[in-house]
């Protein structure tokens, strides 16, 4: 009887030991898949700039990797990413800057949800070019007018 009980006593050291040993495991991480098209010629943008940022706790902010520029093709990866929620915000010189899913300008766009392990494809944005006045003027008064215009429009 004594040497059964020595005997499980040696045995719970060993697997408390192993067990103490162990470090807990990270979930695995997600990944997200996209492009960035002109609006109505779905023609790539070259160089947006997407920013991933965090709306769930425990941190919400800018999570990494939290920004990256798309390629030839328009497309981006990130990957590594902490599951949670996210929105996906996208800028471009000559465009107007938009969330994923952003129906308005200046509303929210859509929450992407990330799983572990999990890959998300398919997240298209649609950016729409900015306006803009272009020209020459000769004369002072036409200069005057347009300032003011400009001025204006601010």
């Amino acid at each position: 009887m004594n040497r059964t009980i020595g005997v499980a006593t040696v045995w719970l050291l060993i697997q408390s030991a192993t067990i103490q040993g162990q470090q807990p495991q990270e979930p695995p991480r997600a990944s997200l898949q996209g492009a960035v098209l002109k609006i109505g010629t779905d023609e790539p943008i070259i160089g947006a700039h997407i920013t991933l940022i965090r709306t769930s706790v425990p941190s919400p902010g800018i999570s990494a990797p939290s920004e990256l520029v798309t390629g030839d093709s328009g497309k981006f990866v990130l990957k590594d990413i902490e599951p949670g929620t996210y929105r996906v915000s996208v800028a471009s010189n000559g465009f107007v800057k938009q969330d994923y899913g952003q129906r308005v300008n200046g509303a929210p766009g859509s929450i992407v949800t990330l799983s572990a392990g999990q890959t998300t494809k398919d997240i298209v944005v649609h950016l729409t070019p900015t306006g803009s006045i272009s020209g020459s003027s000769t004369a002072a008064s036409t200069a005057r007018a347009i300032d003011r215009s400009c001025r204006d429009i601010r």
